[in-house]
């Protein structure tokens, strides 16, 4: 697998999403790796409290722009 230079990535209050872009084989498939990743150095707990209260949450904080990174 390798990684683009181009991956995606946005912005919430309290966190960010980063999503990663990978190609694997000759066949090229593509996958996503999505980090969602608190702005407070505890605020992990939280992050995964809202996770799990709201039901379309995961849907509508992924990110759908690239950006160049790096």
């Amino acid at each position: 697998m390798t990684s683009k230079k181009k991956q995606f990535i946005r912005p919430f209050e309290g966190f960010k999403v980063l999503g990663l872009p990978y190609k694997q084989g000759e066949d090229k498939r593509q996958f996503t790796m999505y980090f969602f990743l608190p702005d407070a150095k505890d605020g992990l707990p939280a992050l995964v409290e809202k996770l799990a209260s709201e039901s379309e949450f995961l849907e509508r904080k992924l990110p759908n722009h690239q950006l160049e990174v790096g």
